[in-house]
């Protein structure tokens, strides 16, 4: 390259940069104009769109050195007509009440303002027109803080704005409240309705009025297993108060059904349980009596047993006697009976008893009836014989 060339390349080359620089200021410009604007007044080169002008432009230069027309690399000015139209029609500033606030624009959302109603300004959210409109009719959205709420405010519309500030600040009444009348609490195992309680918590800090509070009780139950808890809880909103009045009283009339059913139930188990004992008791009972009876039996049968023995004992007694009488050898006699010549007999036997006594007694009538006739010899052969036994 020669010292000619040299200075020439590097002076094209500042040139670009300049036409480069003075493009992306303009593209820059024409962007926030839209923005401002709200829609594409200008237009704006897509990159094929630009890759496709910068082509032709070049008229197939390759190299900074090879570019012939640097001033059809420029993109045009913009019409400084449209640039004040868009200007005036959506200035930096708008005045409110006699203060100028700086009007944000944004992409994809309309213009705004921000304004703080703090110290001299603080009740002047009642004074703001219903309407901000910028010159070009185009509403403004606000933006704002109230001095004692720390949270920021934003509406689409300075109607919509004061109700939102209006709302915020009647809140914070309404968050500061703490004295809140008792409520009746709900037992479903007595005979109690779920409270409905309206009372007021402030005034309103637009009109004066009173704000009104709501109050009813809420069944919380996270499981189906969990014990159902009841609740005070109030509203603002009679409307949301009433939803969970309704869904209280159904759940109360739900619960005192089922303790109704399980009472029903127990009670039932409580009669089953009674009867069941009285059947038990009365078969107790008739138990009793089989064994008192079977026992006054045994003991009657006992007696009389004891009766027999003390007879039977008696009567071997009187039939050794006899045997005596007879010269015959005595029975042996036992305590519970005695021996004869057919075996033992106890005292109870009465067959064995009355065959022992028989046989004395025959015994008897045959000496008897000796007695009682002449003597021949066969007689004396059988009392020979009596005396021999």
């Amino acid at each position: 390259m020669s010292a000619y060339a040299r200075p020439l390349l590097v002076e094209k080359t500042m040139e670009m940069k300049d036409i480069i620089t003075a493009n992306r200021a303009v593209i820059a410009q024409a962007k926030s104009l839209n923005v401002r604007a709200g829609e594409a007044v200008f237009t704006i080169l897509s990159r094929d769109e630009m890759l496709t002008r910068f082509t032709t432009s070049l008229c197939g230069a390759r190299r900074v050195s090879e570019v012939q027309d640097f001033d059809a690399l420029h993109l045009p000015d913009l019409d400084p007509d449209l640039v004040k139209m868009v200007t005036d029609e959506n200035p930096d500033t708008i005045k409110i009440l006699g203060r100028e606030f700086a009007v944000e624009y944004r992409n994809h959302y309309g213009p705004r303002i921000e304004i703080r109603f703090e110290d001299d300004w603080i009740d002047r959210w009642q004074s703001l027109p219903d309407k901000l409109l910028l010159p070009g009719g185009r509403s403004v959205l606000v933006k704002s803080v109230v001095e004692g709420h720390g949270h920021w405010i934003e509406a689409e519309n300075p109607i919509e704005l004061k109700d939102k500030i209006k709302d915020a600040l009647n809140r914070k009444q309404w968050e500061k409240w703490e004295d809140k009348p008792e409520m009746a609490a709900v037992d479903p195992e007595d005979d109690q309705s779920v409270s409905f309680v309206t009372t007021v918590y402030g005034q309103c800090v637009v009109t004066g009025d009173d704000l009104k509070a709501y109050g009813t009780v809420e069944v919380c139950q996270y499981w189906s297993s969990d014990p159902i808890e009841w609740r005070p809880v109030w509203y603002r909103s009679e409307s949301e108060a009433r939803k969970i009045f309704d869904r209280s009283v159904a759940k109360l009339i739900e619960t005192k059904a089922v303790i109704a059913e399980k009472r029903a139930k127990e009670a039932r188990a409580q009669a089953e349980a009674e009867a069941n004992a009285d059947t038990e008791r009365l078969e107790q009972e008739r138990a009793e009596r089989t064994r008192a009876e079977a026992a006054r039996q045994e003991r009657e049968v006992e007696a009389q047993r004891l009766k027999a023995v003390a007879r039977g004992k008696e009567r071997a007694t009187n039939l050794n006697q006899r045997r005596r009488t007879l010269g015959w050898d005595l029975v042996e006699v036992y305590a519970d009976g005695f021996e004869s010549e057919e075996g033992f007999v106890s005292f109870d036997d009465e067959k064995g008893l009355q065959a022992a006594e028989a046989k004395v007694a025959n015994e008897e009538r045959r000496l008897k009836d000796l007695h009682d006739r002449e003597v021949n010899d066969d007689d004396l052969s059988a009392l020979l014989a009596h005396f021999k036994k």
